[in-house]
Parts: structure tokens; sequence; C-alpha cells
């Protein structure tokens, strides 16, 4: 009996002492009613110091989604929400600040048309109009799901997706790089497996870039600036997102490792460093065995460590997962948000010294602000 009392003794104090660790807190987190089967994928902080966010709803009765763009403010208050798109799936993926009031985004448009759908980018203004779109297609027997958009030093932007060939169902990753003004300079597909999905890319500091995803071929490439590839990684983990480490010419991914518990797959997150060479270093899982949990993206902290937000739990109801790790990708602390049903798809860091992620709760999209409680009367 007191061995059993002191385990919950010891159980209790690592608990309260990884929460002591905590140097993030949730702040507030608020939730937004479309009229069904709402989630936002991206958010962008505007010039205002509020939010811009994006992703897919349900509207009407066709039950087919529309892009779903709203502004807050800087609590998270809705200030004005749109949605476009036709009787297809429309989805916006991903999101960049252009100015301060303008941003480009990406996704798909028309997903489920016999014709396919081309690779779409839009530019919208900080009150959710369109200001104008461009579908990019080079045949019409491909679709084309636009996972990510980043600006590139040129003043151009690149963009990483998948490519679908209808005729057969095989899926290559895309890289499409785009002039200042939106004109194509170049579009490339990479793979050679049936499944072959693109998720993420950033520009190096060479100008070449770093692309990441989850490929029966190569999930991990590096490609110059005209898309030739330079090198190529492959290992059985789902990479989703990626960001510069505080190494220079070092990349930190974050994604899923598959692995079975009693005959059953799960995922633990994972978390890998890779140099400008794709040598793979630090590999580090989290969660428990059994459940599902995945890291979607992850961002940079001011102390040399990194911040990740995904989820974790049961793969029929996952709970939102938030991890600090240090510079060696060594846990600091986590949090498993309360509310199941939750996801986290993006993080990003805001210019209060805080963390603005977005993700959805049930069939509600949802916002979380992170960053350091005001403990000030």
């Amino acid at each position: 009996m007191k061995k059993i009392a002191f385990l919950i003794l010891l159980i209790m104090m690592i608990l309260i002492s990884d929460f002591a660790l905590a140097d993030i807190n949730i702040l507030w987190a608020q939730y937004y009613n479309p009229e069904d089967d709402g989630c936002f994928y991206s958010v962008t902080e505007t010039g205002d110091g509020g939010y811009l966010a994006v992703g897919r709803a349900y509207f009407g009765s066709d039950y087919s989604w529309d892009w779903y763009i709203l502004k807050s403010n800087h609590y998270g208050d809705s200030v004005i929400a749109k949605h476009y798109g036709g009787n297809q799936l429309d989805i916006i993926w991903s999101s960049v600040s252009l100015r301060d009031t303008t941003f480009l985004v990406a996704g798909v448009y028309n997903l489920g048309s016999p014709l396919g759908a081309g690779i779409w980018v839009g530019e919208i203004n900080d009150v959710c109009d369109t200001l104008c779109t461009r579908i990019y297609s080079d045949t019409q027997y491909t679709t084309n799901d636009t996972r990510c958009i980043q600006l590139t030093s040129d003043e151009g932007f690149i963009v990483a997706g998948t490519t679908t060939f209808i005729e057969n169902g095989n899926e290559d990753i895309f890289l499409a790089k785009m002039d200042s003004i939106g004109d194509p300079e170049w579009i490339r597909r990479y793979g050679g497996g049936d499944t072959d999905y693109g998720y993420s890319v950033l520009e190096t500091e060479d100008g070449n870039y770093f692309v990441v995803g989850d490929a029966a071929a190569s999930n991990v490439l590096l490609v110059d600036s005209l898309g030739n590839l330079i090198n190529e990684h492959h290992d059985d983990n789902a990479y989703y997102g990626a960001t510069k480490s505080h190494t220079p010419g070092r990349y930190v991914v974050c994604g899923g490792k598959p692995a079975y518990y009693n005959d059953d797959l799960f995922y633990y997150l994972f978390l890998a460093e890779f140099t400008d060479s794709l040598h793979y270093r630090n590999p580090r899982t989290y969660g428990l065995p059994g459940n599902w949990s995945f890291g979607e993206s992850i961002v940079a902290t001011d102390d040399g460590g990194y911040l990740v937000v995904g989820s974790t739990g049961s793969f029929w109801s996952p709970h939102a997962y938030i991890i600090k790790v240090d510079e060696n990708l060594d846990s600091l602390w986590s949090i498993e948000y309360q509310h199941a049903g939750s996801e986290l798809y993006s993080v990003r860091a805001t210019s209060d010294s805080g963390y603005i992620a977005c993700g959805y709760q049930g069939n509600y999209a949802l916002l979380m602000k992170l960053g350091e409680r005001d403990t000030t009367d």
C-alpha cells in the first residue's frame, strides 16, 4: 500500500513539475460555427494585430466544402467571415502574408471534377475579399492539391502539393515556382511510387528548396532553383511540416512514425533534423503506444527550441497536442487539449512574442492563442 501511495505521489510530482516548466500556455481558444464541418488549416497575423484564418466548411444543401475565410481581432472575436466555392470540394490549405492587408493563399478548387483541378492560388485582403485567383494546369488529365505556399527571395513564390493522374490514380509530389506577378517559371513532378504526397516547402539559404511529404518513393527532397533534383531521402515516416533549424543549413521536420502495438497500427509523433545534404540526425518520438500522434506544424522559438502542434489519442477521437522541445529535440513539456475531437494543423509566431494556432474542435473551426500568461493585476 505504501508503494502504491509513493508511486501516485511520484506521478503527481512529475505532472506538476512538467506543468511548471511550461513557458507557454493556452491563453484563449475560440470556436467558429459555420453551417457544418468547419476547419482552419492556416492562420496569419494581420497588420492590426488580429488574425486571418483560412480553411473549409460545408455551406448550403449540396454538402460540398467551400473556402472558409475569417478575420478576427487580437482576442479571437470574429470580425467578418466569408465563404466561396462551387458544387465540388474547395479548400484553402495554406496562407502567407504579402503585405499588412493582403495575403496569398493556396489550396484546391473544383476537386472531384472529371476534368481535374489545376494548381490554385489566390490573393485575399484582411476583410476576406478575394482580389484575384489563378489556376495553373498543364493538362486536363490531372488534379492538383496545393498544400503549401511560401514567398521566395526573388519576390516570387513557390507552391508544393500533390498531382493525381486521373487515368491511373497515381500521385506525385509537385513544385511550382511563380514570378513576382504570378506567372509560372517552372512546374516539376517528383515520385515514382503509387502514392507520393507533398506537404511543405522551404527556401534554403542558397536559393534551393527543401520539400517534405509522405511518399512511397522519396519523402524528403532537395531541389535547385530551377526545380532539378539535387538529393532525396526515403524512410517510412510521414512528414507534414518543416522549419529552418537554429543551425544554418539544417531543417527540422515533424510528422508521424508508424509502429505496432498488439498487432495494431499506431503512430508516434516524430521529429528529426536534416542537414542540407539530407543527412538524418536527432530522431525523436513522442506519444504513447497505441495512440495516433502526429506533428502537423512546427515553428522555431526564440530560446533555441521548437514548438510543435498536432494531435494525439485515438484515431476516431483525437485531442489537439502541443509539444515544446529544446535544440536537441528533447521534450521539455507537452499539453494535451482537454476536448476530444480536436486537432491543430498550423502554428505561427506572432508579433507579441506569442503564437497562434488553428484547427478544429468537433464541427467548429478553432483558433488558439499561445503565450506567456499575464500575471499582473
